[in-house]
């Protein structure tokens, strides 16, 4: 047997999988944990890993971790198993096993990492938060644990803005430095176009980022702006007219920070936006270190980077109050009407009549990311749901979640028959269609909805939501507040539940709220891309005249 287990290590090293899985398998024997762990290893780094070898490699892992479930060995073949179950959007064997682990690898990184993903896939952002602090507490330079630490931390309400902060602050002083020098603005030929970075992981023709961006490329003045995407997407996307609008377009997903710090650098990018914070795929470490003289931003993460090294940050009058900008690592650009605007969609528009009309029942709608139902939120949903009688609420996720595990969860509030759950998989012109079978929709917090805020007003449906105590938890009513109704925001979850249940028991004043959103979205700063773009161009001369004015050309 041990001369076997040299062999399948020796193939294994010439990357020879397919050959040690072939030898494994006509084993006769009863196979030990060490050779079972071989098989399941090789299986995921074979050539055109399939569905069935993922299948079996889990099972592989499960039968090493259950016989030796307190070695080495068992740890990492539960790790590998967790990974590989939570792929698959299952977590109830995981969390079982990981009940069994001995107390003595409750610092295990892989471990605690991997059921991290559990968590986040589970819809349990309390618990996710917990293992994180437990990574950070053994690892505290651990840069993609920290932002989702403060990431998700904005689902629910455990901080306040100084705290945001103060994290922030924290986990940006434990950002690497790659000591490759400052960088200044170079303006010796004042007659060049400026070059404007836009740093996103998710740029993509469909994208939702893309119907905030598309129409600002488009109409930025050409004669002065240069514009460059900087992307981290895994795969090259579908780009559609984007090719058309911007000037150039690099991927760096393959470089590792200091070859991607170099290579950017070497664009004179005159301005960067990063357009995703601490949002997955980020790239964090770079903004640390300075890609572009001028740092700003916006649009992808609505609270501070903590980040000295961003300079930065847009946002408008309603989303950030003067007595709270301290707590902001950036100096805040606001915009006296809305913070972004979207370009509306392409299809034909058309007032629907409310649904509640046919069907004789209120149907309330979110189609938020399933993370920002925090339990405040869907507490409140429950309350309204059993005032309301005989409603309905339509949820659809923008991504994969265990919905078995959330499903438990609307049981728990009692609301599991009143709700349905739309597959997420649908094409984008049934995803938009879907708000025709909503009456009003329900924003949530404190983590507030904005891409399926634009697209309820858009197609006509009112939104509610409550005034926040951030950027990030203000979203909503700014972009109420831009539409002209303030009624729909409201001022504490008791106001929310009295709004919601007055407009779904005065049929006339719902209908009537519901034409008024449709007449005024279109004449409202909401989707006034070419006006926004004008804003957008003042704020970029205003913050270059700024840093000019600190002399800080060469």
């Amino acid at each position: 047997m041990n001369n076997n287990i040299e062999l399948y290590k020796q193939l294994y090293n010439n990357n020879k999988f397919e050959e040690v899985i072939e030898k494994i398998e006509t084993l006769e024997e009863v196979k030990s944990s060490q050779i079972l762990y071989i098989l399941g290893i090789c299986k995921l780094k074979k050539k055109n890993v399939t569905q069935e070898d993922r299948i079996s490699a889990r099972e592989d892992f499960r039968k090493v971790f259950l016989d030796e479930k307190n070695s080495n060995r068992g740890i990492e073949a539960l790790t590998n198993f967790i990974n590989l179950n939570t792929d698959f959007y299952e977590t109830e064997d995981s969390l079982k096993y990981y009940s069994l682990v001995d107390k003595r690898y409750s610092t295990n990184l892989g471990l605690l990492k991997a059921i991290s993903r559990v968590y986040q896939f589970s819809n349990n952002i309390e618990a996710r938060i917990k293992i994180l602090e437990k990574v950070l507490e053994v690892d505290i330079s651990s840069i993609d644990e920290w932002c989702s630490y403060i990431y998700i931390n904005n689902f629910v309400n455990n901080w306040n803005q100084e705290k945001f902060y103060k994290k922030s602050r924290e986990f940006s002083e434990n950002i690497k430095s790659m000591d490759q020098g400052n960088l200044k603005l170079n303006f010796v030929n004042k007659n060049r176009r400026i070059r404007i970075g836009f740093f996103t992981s998710d740029f993509s023709r469909y994208h939702s980022i893309s119907y905030f961006l598309r129409n600002v490329l488009k109409n930025l003045d050409k004669n002065k702006f240069e514009t460059v995407i900087i992307s981290n997407a895994l795969k090259d996307q579908d780009l559609g007219d984007f090719n058309m609008i911007i000037d150039k377009w690099y991927n760096i997903r393959d470089l590792n920070d200091l070859s991607a710090l170099k290579f950017i650098r070497e664009k004179n990018l005159d301005i960067i936006f990063d357009l995703m914070g601490f949002t997955s795929e980020h790239r964090i470490s770079l903004f640390k270190n300075k890609i572009a003289p001028i740092q700003i931003s916006w649009l992808g993460y609505c609270n501070t980077s903590g980040l000295s090294e961003m300079d930065y940050i847009f946002a408008d009058r309603n989303l950030i109050f003067e007595k709270e900008e301290k707590f902001y690592t950036e100096k805040v650009i606001k915009f006296e009407k809305i913070w972004n605007a979207h370009e509306g969609f392409e299809i034909e528009r058309k007032k629907i009549k409310t649904p509640a009309i046919r069907n004789k029942f209120i149907t309330f709608g979110s189609f938020n990311n399933f993370n920002k139902i925090s339990n405040q939120t869907l507490r409140v949903w429950s309350v309204i749901l059993k005032k309301v009688e005989n409603s309905k609420l339509i949820l659809k996720s923008s991504i994969n979640f265990n919905l078995e595990d959330f499903r438990k969860k609307l049981k728990l509030n009692g609301i599991l028959k009143n709700v349905e759950i739309v597959n997420k998989n649908l094409d984008f012109d049934n995803h938009l269609n879907q708000y025709d079978n909503i009456d009003f929709a329900l924003d949530t917090f404190p983590y507030n909805g904005v891409t399926t805020t634009f697209e309820a007003i858009w197609k006509g449906v009112p939104v509610l939501s409550i005034l926040g105590f951030n950027f990030n938890s203000r979203c909503g009513s700014s972009i109420l507040k831009n539409l002209g109704i303030d009624d729909l925001i409201a001022n504490n979850e008791d106001d929310y539940i009295s709004k919601a249940i007055y407009f779904s028991n005065n049929l006339q004043a719902l209908i009537r709220l519901r034409d008024k959103v449709y007449d005024l979205a279109l004449k409202s700063p909401l989707f006034d891309t070419k006006s926004f773009t004008i804003d957008f161009e003042n704020k970029i001369n205003f913050i270059l005249k700024n840093e000019l004015e600190k002399k800080i050309v060469k």
